[in-house]
């Protein structure tokens, strides 16, 4: 990947990490005036945003703000974290029905979320779920709750839910969408340190600032989820509970719109101890997709990239782009008789991991 690229993404995705250091002076220089260029573009974009009739424009507005440096390269202060919060609670309290708004207030954290002990906004936790009920990402929040409260009995409940939910949309694609509005409509400085920069187009930088900006912003944390519905680490809870785990398992392995829901989970069939021997064909398609669509990932020329973004203009979610995808690179969806899968060390992955099938038993699994 071209140094443009590489530091666009660590940008957008508020990482520290930068593209590569230079050693020539004249290079090292350009760069800082890249640099400069950039952050003053993106300080003039949170200002548009904010002062956009749009509360969705808005709602993105205050994700940029905690990730966009000062002018002397200091990190956002907290003045700036309280504003973001603010600015981001008025813009979902100002567009109830807007999912996607919905979703980034509710996965907020609560420093960013515009909620405290003198303001508090109870109904945040449950935002989501009154709006997508059958959206199995949209009961996180419940499970996250009942699990700060030590609460056994409420995490089962909530699972209970999330197990009857009959989708799975975690936003990737939403955000990811909505991200490359942003930059199509305000396009970003174009880089003079860099000459390989000049050789993408506008609509496939868009989409590469899209991607880091939608996996910072939009990807729900299944932390908890896992936690509770491993059986090692719950030897006392329910079996009810496990049977709840292994349906938002199958939900997300068969109906996931991205493909790192489909592998969460897979994760959870083999952390339940529930799998049965009809979940191993899914599974291993999984295992296929992922490896074969990181694959496509790793080519970052520009004409890949440019059809990429046309792909994502046609498509609402990863899973779609992905079958474009593969059909234009004539990778079937599914893996050839005798496929295995490997680590990185070469070793056989099984598709559930190391769990027997249906014995409701966790092995220790060697990744």
């Amino acid at each position: 990947m071209s140094l443009f690229l590489t530091g666009l993404l660590a940008l957008t995705s508020g990482s520290a990490a930068a593209a590569p250091v230079v050693a020539d002076t004249a290079a090292t220089t350009a760069q800082a005036a890249d640099q400069a260029a950039y952050q003053a573009a993106m300080r003039e974009l949170v200002r548009t945003l904010r002062d956009s009739a749009s509360p969705r424009d808005r709602a993105l507005a205050s994700q940029l703000l905690p990730v966009i440096p000062a002018a002397d390269g200091s990190e956002p202060a907290a003045s700036e974290q309280s504003t973001s919060g603010k600015l981001l609670r008025a813009a979902a309290q100002a567009a109830p029905n807007d999912a996607l708004v919905q979703a980034l207030w509710v996965k907020a954290m609560p420093q960013l979320s515009g909620c405290d002990a003198k303001d508090p906004c109870p109904q945040r936790a449950d935002a989501l779920a009154r709006l997508q009920p059958d959206n199995a990402v949209a009961w996180i929040p419940a499970v996250d709750a009942a699990y700060q409260r030590k609460d056994a009995a409420g995490v089962d409940a909530a699972l209970a839910k999330m197990a009857n939910a009959r989708g799975y949309d975690d936003f990737l694609g939403q955000a990811l969408k909505a991200w490359m509005d942003i930059y199509t409509r305000y396009p970003l400085p174009v880089p003079t340190s860099d000459p390989a920069a000049a050789g993408f187009s506008s609509r496939a930088t868009a989409l590469v600032a899209a991607m880091g900006m939608a996996a910072a912003t939009a990807i729900p944390s299944f932390d908890t989820v896992v936690k509770s519905c491993h059986r090692q680490m719950n030897p006392d809870a329910t079996p009810s509970r496990f049977h709840s785990c292994a349906q938002i398992g199958r939900t997300l392995l068969v109906h996931g719109d991205s493909l790192l829901g489909r592998m969460i989970g897979r994760a959870l069939l083999r952390v339940s101890g529930q799998a049965t021997p009809a979940d191993i064909e899914p599974a291993r398609n999984a295992q296929w997709q992922q490896e074969n669509w990181m694959r496509l990932g790793a080519n970052a020329d520009p004409a890949r990239l440019d059809a990429a973004a046309a792909d994502w203009a046609k498509a609402d979610n990863e899973m779609a782009v992905l079958q474009i995808q593969f059909q234009r690179a004539g990778i079937p969806l599914t893996p050839p008789a005798g496929w295995t899968a490997h680590n990185s060390r070469g070793e056989p992955v099984p598709p559930l991991g190391d769990v027997a099938p249906g014995s409701g038993k966790v092995e220790p699994h060697r990744r």
